[in-house]
């Protein structure tokens, strides 16, 4: 057993979750505060079972289990009719956790481990049910064990990624799987839990003699009447860090993982689905051995409490020994979120654990919901171990608020969890006043507007959020998506009323960067402008002049160069000043040196016009004309734009020596017709001014490596409204189902042709591809990759193309295809060397000739 020190206390940094009447955290807590139910008691009653035991037309569903955003994934539309619903759902919610922690789906290297579980796969019947649905291909890859290797692949992740099942238990025991990889340093960050939905069809129960099911159709834990449990569906996900890089990398904590354990019942006990006494007393205390707390410290425990006449005393007498055995004392409280949401089945435990982080979080006991009486069977008292029903405000006391979490799996796994409140952050002063950039992305523009609608309703109801961090996690912690725009605002009240406008640019134009500004940016954290402004200033005497010239020159390279670094290379670079030497240094049409020597020339001709001096700007002007043909000059690999002279070197162009010239003299006559003076011209200040150039680029179609920049960036990472996804229908529904399936499908099969038939190819194509991929109306330039192809999908068109063309393609032929068009022409290329050969074998046999090709 690992015990934890100080350094390997587990952060939870992040939560997503949808339970039932609870689309999000936000809803959950709200049902949680006021004892609320998210169940449902209208069912459709198929009638009593056939032995007579009666139905119970109660669950707790979740709304939209038959939708799914394939698109986001890249999955095409056939497989995401396939996928086993409790995978689609995790998917979605797993990247919700992230961008609620403030992480987006990282591209790079990583080590992010993937800890979860789900229930059975009962959707599976529909698809092998469903005859020619094309996704049944799939099926052998949907098996629950592929939950997290679909994680780890739809989200690159690169840690470990492991399958979890202990029944009841699995999202409790993905936590602390998922904390003790974090402890040992095999991963840096982990995503934790569990999923179970229950079909349509399934929904409401049976209430057998002697099982655990609820005969009333109501969850009452620990309650005089408890009679049994009632079924739920639901998803939770947690994002786990080590404490203290959480706390180092400016991240949101919600509570703290101070340990946990877990053991198993073995044979002491009834039955192999009774529980044991023994072993769920001897996991409390485990638990609290490794989190180093007496247990008397901790005033809340989120039991299992399943509502079962059996399992919550011995529930209940395990809590009491457990304590006994460690010799703590005081009031505890005790509570069960089942008769809230229903028995979640793999998912229980991720239930009960978000309870307690926000309850420590909070500072409030959410009351038990049922619980009136309590059972006389189990001792209670308000100085020890009891249960309320009413929600009330944590008790005040020593020490931080801390709870214990209790999740019992059929078949004797027990985990105990013991979490303490956050700590309270550090959060420094703001030292910028604005104007801030806040960027948004979508797959479409009404998504956009939808995005920008939920981030308005955040920032009006919540008053004590930072600019800073608002902009910060906006650019950190969300995918970049094809519809992007950037809100610039002083502060967030302003952002509220700007985030209205969401029109964007169908096709945005290379953002043409202000080269000018970039030279008055106080960019001393920027290390590639450091570097690039110290070297500089060593290639000129410590005693010459134009060293203020010099210092902006090298900022303005650096800050180029540093844009080029972290994946934002401009194409377009618009200078109204000396800064175009830069320009031309970055662009590679002049090396460093030569543009530095110009630069300093023109400064000090410029200057000298400036005081009116203009026959000394001249002869300094004429000098330089004389040294130019010896600079030499390369091709452009950037636009540059000269507001100056007027002048644009497109790129692929080779500056001249009397384009430098006429540069330089039209610099200096700008100067001397309309002085600016040596003062800082208004525009970007701050690095935060490079982070709105970078921000720009980004929008205009970059994709900058923004971890690469986050010493700029340097807001802490906070929860705000995540990703609207865009849900279509994807479901097979079983015979006799009048709801409809898919309705990008197609019609039914159009048979095998002969390769003599006059045959569309690009029309035949399109209704293999609209049959593989599950695709409405394909199109010819459609990318087989982007609408969710992959080499299995590839196989299957394969022996579709051998159907319906009688041709044989190399996989690997195929797929370099890439588009629509593209395999059509390689299929008629074939075909028509088939003709060919066909042709002249018949005429070879004619003239009794080998015919050899």
């Amino acid at each position: 057993m690992i015990t934890r020190t100080a350094s390997t206390k587990i952060a939870i940094i992040g939560m997503a979750c949808r339970f039932p009447a609870s689309a999000d955290v936000d809803r959950y807590w709200e049902l949680l505060q006021r004892s609320g139910s998210g169940l449902v008691d209208d069912i459709d009653d198929p009638g009593n079972a056939p032995d007579g035991t009666p139905f119970v037309p109660v669950d707790g569903p979740i709304e939209g289990m038959e939708c799914f955003d394939a698109a986001y994934f890249g999955i095409s539309p056939a497989e995401a009719e396939a996928m086993d619903p409790q995978q689609r759902l995790f998917l979605e919610e797993a990247v919700h956790a992230l961008e609620h922690a403030g992480y987006a789906p990282p591209r790079g290297e990583n080590r992010i481990g993937v800890f979860c579980g789900g229930g059975t796969n009962r959707y599976a019947a529909q698809v092998a049910g469903s005859g020619d649905a094309p996704g049944a291909a799939w099926a052998q890859w949907d098996t629950p064990a592929s939950l997290a290797l679909r994680v780890s692949y739809y989200l690159n992740l690169r840690g470990p990624s492991v399958y979890v099942g202990t029944l009841c238990s699995t999202s409790l025991t993905a936590v602390h799987m998922a904390s003790q990889s974090l402890s040992t340093g095999e991963s840096d960050m982990c995503l934790a839990g569990a999923v179970t939905l229950r079909m349509p069809e399934e929904q409401g129960y049976h209430a057998y003699d002697g099982g655990v099911m609820s005969k009333s159709g109501r969850c009452r834990p620990f309650d005089a009447k408890a009679d049994g449990t009632v079924p739920g569906s639901g998803v939770g996900i947690f994002v786990l860090k080590r404490l203290d890089d959480a706390l180092t990398d400016g991240d949101t904590v919600h509570a703290v993982i101070l340990g946990s354990a877990m053991n198993n019942d073995g044979a002491d006990r009834l039955s192999f689905a009774a529980p044991s006494v023994g072993g769920q007393r001897d996991v409390i205390v485990a638990a609290a051995r490794d989190a180093g707390v007496d247990l008397g410290e901790v005033r809340y425990v989120e039991a299992h409490g399943t509502g079962t006449p059996l399992g919550d005393p011995v529930e209940f007498a395990a809590l009491r020994e457990a304590r006994a055995v460690t010799g703590a004392t005081g009031p505890c409280a005790v509570g069960s979120v089942k008769s809230s949401v229903g028995h979640l089945d793999s998912a229980s435990g991720a239930a009960g654990l978000l309870k307690a982080v926000l309850a420590v979080r909070e500072g409030v006991i959410p009351g038990t919901l049922g619980h009136e009486e309590p059972d006389p069977r189990i001792p209670m008292s308000e100085d020890d171990l009891h249960v309320t029903g009413k929600s009330g405000a944590w008790p005040e006391g020593p020490g931080p608020r801390r709870a214990g979490v209790t999740s019992l799996g059929v078949g004797g796994t027990n985990v105990h969890m013991i979490i303490e409140e956050p700590p309270i952050p550090d959060i420094p002063l703001e030292r910028f006043e604005g104007p801030w950039a806040f960027p948004l992305s979508a797959d479409t523009p009404e998504m956009l507007a939808e995005s920008a609608a939920l981030l308005a309703e955040r920032l009006r109801d919540v008053d004590d959020l930072r600019a800073r961090d608002v902009a910060t996690t906006l650019i950190l912690s969300r995918t970049s998506r094809p519809v992007r725009k950037v809100w610039s605002a002083q502060n967030l009240n302003e952002l509220v009323v700007r985030l209205e406008e969401t029109a964007v640019d169908p096709r945005p134009r290379p953002y043409p960067v202000p080269v000018g500004e970039l030279g008055f940016l106080d960019a001393s954290r920027i290390e590639r402008v450091r570097r690039m402004r110290e070297e500089t200033l060593k290639e000129i005497p410590g005693d010459a002049s134009g060293r203020n010239v010099a210092e902006a020159f090298g900022t303005v390279l650096g800050a180029l160069e540093a844009l080029k670094e972290v994946g934002a290379r401009p194409e377009v670079l618009e200078c109204d000043g000396l800064e175009e030497f830069a320009a031309l240094v970055f662009a590679g049409s002049m090396e460093r040196g030569a543009g530095l020597r110009c630069v300093l020339a023109t400064g000090a001709a410029v200057e000298a016009a400036r005081e009116g001096d203009l026959d000394r700007g001249t002869e300094l002007l004429e000098l330089l004309e004389g040294e130019l043909p010896a600079v030499r000059l390369s091709r452009a690999d950037v636009e540059v734009r000269s507001r100056t002279s007027g002048e644009t070197l497109r790129t692929g162009a080779t500056p001249t020596a009397e384009y430098l010239s006429e540069l330089a003299a039209s610099l200096v006559m700008a100067e001397a017709s309309e002085p600016t003076g040596s003062g800082a011209r208004p525009g970007l200040q701050g690095d935060d001014g490079w982070v709105r150039v970078l921000l720009s680029l980004w929008e205009h179609g970059a994709e900058p490596d923004w971890e690469r920049a986050r010493a700029i960036l340097d807001g802490r990472r906070i929860p705000l409204p995540v990703y609207p996804f865009e849900r279509a229908r994807h479901w097979i529904p079983l015979p006799g189902d009048t709801s409809g399936r898919t309705s990008a499908r197609r019609a039914s099969p159009k048979g095998v042709r002969a390769v003599e038939e006059e045959i569309d190819v690009l029309e035949e194509m399109s209704d293999i591809w609209s049959r593989v991929l599950g695709l409405e109306r394909p199109s010819p330039d459609d990318d087989f990759f982007d609408v969710g192809g992959h080499s299995i999908v590839a196989t299957q068109i394969l022996s579709r193309i051998r159907e319906r063309f009688g041709v044989r393609l190399d996989l690997g032929d195929l797929m370099d295809a890439e588009t629509l068009q593209g395999m059509s022409d390689l299929v008629t290329e074939e075909r028509e060397s088939a003709r060919l050969y066909s042709v002249l074998s018949r005429k070879g046999e004619d003239d009794g000739e080998t015919v050899r090709l």
